[in-house]
């Protein structure tokens, strides 16, 4: 018997499918909807007071090589994220280290904590004076008060004008 390029190809195809079809099985469960609006979901029959409906829910279950392709990713991926931390705690660590010197209140390290300190670096450089603050001034006087205003007169009222005749 020959073997031709179609019938190969059939069988290949035949057997890939049969494969893929190994891999995931499709499932299903029934859900209810109970409830006025159907918005309470349960797996088991509604109360038999509450109207509810039913309906076919399908899902695909993986395989057991899927599932231990993913418990094998899940576990390099929690591995290599250990490693990770543990290298950024090492760089945090160092660099705490290295820039854990003191530094003065302008912000600029002091002269001996700065690697390769020159005395033009602004680190080095010595303050203007050298002598101690001067001592605070004694407070002024209160000022004296303000003399009271002179209550305002109250005006007098307008005399209702009688020369006018009504009428």
């Amino acid at each position: 018997m020959k073997l031709t390029p179609h019938i190969v190809l059939t069988v290949l195809l035949t057997a890939y499918v049969s494969v893929c079809a190994a891999q995931t099985t499709t499932r299903s469960i029934p859900v209810y909807r109970c409830g006025a609006e159907g918005r309470d979901l349960r797996d088991s029959p509604c109360p038999s007071q509450l109207p509810a409906s039913s309906s076919q829910l399908q899902f695909d279950q993986p395989s057991a090589g899927q599932a231990k392709a993913n418990k094998e990713q899940v576990a390099a991926d929690a591995k290599r994220a250990d490693t990770m931390e543990s290298a950024r705690l090492k760089l945090e660590a160092d660099a705490r280290r290295r820039n854990g010197a003191t530094v003065g209140i302008d912000g600029l390290k002091t002269a001996g904590s700065a690697p390769g300190a020159t005395a033009s670096s602004p680190a080095a450089k010595t303050p203007a004076s050298t002598h101690a603050p001067k001592a605070p001034h004694a407070p002024k006087a209160p000022k004296a008060p303000k003399p009271p205003k002179t209550p305002k007169t109250p005006k007098t009222p307008k005399a209702p004008n009688g020369d006018k005749q009504a009428g």
